[in-house]
């Protein structure tokens, strides 16, 4: 599939945009993948994270990029089994951070907040913080599946939105400029052609 269409389809479903995906995504797409997750599962993390924080997707690509390695370190995985979450599977390998940060998001509400603030510090640090709560907030209120979702189920229709917009513009521009350039003609070159070389030069 399509990964501009993925990008598309988040940007027409979600309060983010394309250009904006792709900055954070340029930020965590090599870390993401060393942990196991593909591209819709950090395209989805990445929008739902937007939509609760409201942040710039450059600046949460980052914030991903930290988390995601924080989370594949030995010192927290250990943190992570002590209440509760399994990092690997019965075979002793390590699980994809999606399941875990799910399990994480379950077990996190079930922390005091002495708890609760005990584990952000560990994962996240003092300036990821925010972030970490977000993605917990993300996955436990279902922003991150639906975004997830939509990134699956691109079908390349919102490429042709798009690209039925553009000849749209580009068709309406032109005949601006022809309307404007026979407008010129009318009224005399004296008073025309200033207007009419600018137009024409969309």
């Amino acid at each position: 599939q399509n990964v501009a269409d993925k990008l598309l389809s988040l940007d027409a479903a979600f309060a983010t945009s394309a250009g904006g995906l792709t900055e954070g995504l340029k930020r965590v797409t090599g870390v993401a993948a060393e942990a196991g997750l593909s591209f819709d599962e950090t395209a989805a993390a990445l929008t739902a994270l937007k939509q609760v924080t409201g942040r710039s997707e450059a600046v949460l690509g980052n914030s991903l990029k930290s988390i995601f390695t924080s989370l594949q370190s030995e010192k927290i995985q250990k943190d992570l089994r002590s209440i509760g979450v399994e990092t690997v599977d019965t075979n002793g390998e390590f699980r994809n951070l999606i399941p875990v940060i799910n399990d994480l998001s379950q077990a996190f509400k079930g922390l005091s907040d002495t708890q609760k603030a005990a584990v952000t510090q560990r994962v996240a640090g003092k300036y990821q913080a925010n972030a970490f709560q977000g993605l917990l907030t993300a996955f436990d209120g279902g922003q991150f599946e639906k975004a997830l979702s939509v990134s699956q189920n691109a079908d390349g229709s919102a490429q042709k939105r798009l690209d039925a917009i553009s000849k749209t513009t580009e068709a309406g521009l032109q005949r601006l400029s022809n309307n404007v350039t026979k407008l010129g003609s009318t009224l005399g070159d004296s008073l025309g052609k200033p207007f009419v070389d600018k137009v024409a030069g969309y």
